[in-house]
């Protein structure tokens, strides 16, 4: 029996430049994630020699991979330590940059092993330990830019590609999300449209490229595994068959086959097949694609009417807290407990500090611990504590919350007691929109309650009959919620020959 498992697959700390412990970072990641790695940066062989005009980047990347080599047998340590087959499984990483031929992240498969390096991705393979990972990460820069370049790809091995990160996706062209990195934009180039339409086979995963210390980190990435359980051994063995797929933040579950073959499938057979497609978001669907060969064949969308709310059913409700003046921090000590119905599930909504150069953190103040913890929910009730701060700008948010999953009607009620606000609203209430609290009036921090989304808003089907157009038809699918938020499953390939 497989079932999904969450992860990021490409974090940063302090054990290469970066900010925060790796020992809070695990701490965090096993909070709300099934798996983490937390990558350490190892090397640069095409490092720009100019130190007339790249002085700054050398020294700083030097330092870091200077740091990063010095605390590796330590690294392996203590990912071992929180290594929990079943609760949690952390993966032992390092990132190697290209210039020419784009960064990659390469994941050793087991508890130790030797830092890979090469002067060049073949090298860097020969010096992996046997069943590593080596996966191409913001992609769409392209070549000569540390993006990918596709004449130097082998999906042997890299069987999958990092399609969203804090860079932005890279799925066509500029890419749904955009970059605005010092690095530059994205183009066509380095889209992963690009790679497929060059007949390359390979899955689809996410990465926050957090620098903070929080894998996970929501919004920058996240990669959901279909495995058979919680294991180093079926993780990498879902990856390689590329079950897999990459999400921005939210947790949306994605149910994708052709005939009976599921998504990183290689089918064979003319004539036509029948595609099979269901996301379910944590927020409403706006859109559920079903893309072959570049082109979107097949679109629908989620019912948003909120239907008759006496009859019991189940709803989503957001609570999001944050806001204030920008980086101060502001505790948080919550409770909420559903009243006239049953709470299904919490599911964590958590974000480390917005910074990408550590020399731009903010972080501290909080010691060692993890900035966001969320309790097991005990009977209809979950409480938190959390650590915002004022968000940096006015399009980057640096709010938690935790999305409570529910089954009643419209008379049911959340009881909430955040800080000093104690608050009820009905189901029926928060059907016709959010409700905002400032905590302290104006410029203060503040808890925003979402509206309450039905079950079939955030649900969305495709079933429907393909006769393809080529030889090789590639087949897959993304998602947009409401808020936003996207998915991208890994595709099935269909030969017709």
């Amino acid at each position: 029996m497989r079932r999904i498992y969450w992860g990021d697959l490409h974090s940063h700390c302090e054990i290469s430049y970066g900010t925060g412990s790796l020992e809070r970072a695990l701490r965090a990641a096993s909070g709300h994630l099934d798996f983490a790695s937390v990558t350490g940066h190892a090397s640069w062989p095409d490092m720009p020699t100019d130190r007339a005009r790249y002085a700054e980047v050398i020294d700083y990347h030097r330092e870091g991979f200077a740091r990063f080599a010095d605390q590796w047998r330590e690294v392996q340590a203590i990912t071992e330590r929180h290594h929990a087959p079943g609760r949690f499984v952390p993966i032992l990483s390092s990132e190697w940059h290209s210039i020419a031929v784009g960064d990659h992240n390469v994941y050793l498969p087991g508890a130790s092993g030797p830092i890979p390096q090469g002067y060049d991705l073949d090298a860097l393979a020969r010096s992996a330990p046997a069943g590593s990972l080596i996966v191409p990460h913001h992609i769409g820069y392209g070549p000569g830019a540390r993006g990918i370049d596709w004449e130097a790809f082998d999906a042997l091995r890299s069987p999958v590609v990092e399609v969203v990160s804090t860079h932005g996706s890279s799925d066509a062209g500029s890419g749904a999300i955009a970059s605005y990195h010092t690095m530059g934009p994205f183009a066509a180039a380095g889209s992963v449209e690009e790679g497929l339409q060059r007949g390359h086979r390979f899955g689809f995963v996410g990465g926050t490229d957090h620098h903070g210390g929080y894998p996970g980190h929501h919004g920058g990435g996240r990669t959901a595994v279909v495995a058979s359980d919680l294991t180093r051994e079926a993780l990498f063995e879902a990856l390689r068959a590329r079950r897999c797929y990459a999400v921005t933040g939210d947790k949306i579950e994605l149910d994708f086959h052709l005939d009976e073959a599921p998504m990183g499938s290689e089918i064979r057979g003319s004539g036509a097949h029948r595609v099979r497609a269901m996301a379910r978001g944590e927020d409403a669907i706006e859109a559920l694609d079903l893309v072959r060969n570049g082109v979107v064949v097949a679109s629908t969308r989620s019912d948003a009417n909120v239907g008759d709310q006496a009859e019991r059913s189940t709803w989503k409700v957001r609570l999001e807290w944050g806001w204030g003046e920008k980086h101060l921090p502001v505790d948080w000590h919550g409770e909420a407990i559903v009243r006239g119905g049953t709470l299904l599930r919490a599911e964590p909504v958590f974000r480390g500090e917005e910074v990408l150069d550590p020399r731009d953190a903010h972080h501290g103040g909080g010691g060692d611990a993890p900035e966001h913890a969320l309790e097991a929910p005990s009977g209809d009730g979950v409480r938190w504590r959390s650590r915002t701060r004022g968000n940096p700008h006015p399009r980057v948010p640096s709010t938690a919350g935790v999305i409570l999953e529910l089954e009643g009607d419209g008379r049911t009620a959340l009881d909430l007691r955040v800080n000093d606000l104690t608050v009820r609203h009905t189901v029926a209430d928060l059907a016709h929109g959010a409700v905002a609290h400032r905590l302290r009036g104006w410029l203060s921090e503040a808890l925003l309650v979402h509206r309450a989304v039905p079950e079939t808003a955030f649900t969305a089907r495709l079933d429907l009959v393909d006769a393809g157009e080529r030889d090789v038809d590639v087949y897959r699918l993304r998602v947009r919620q409401a808020n936003g938020e996207r998915a991208w499953s890994s595709p099935i390939w269909v030969d017709r020959g």
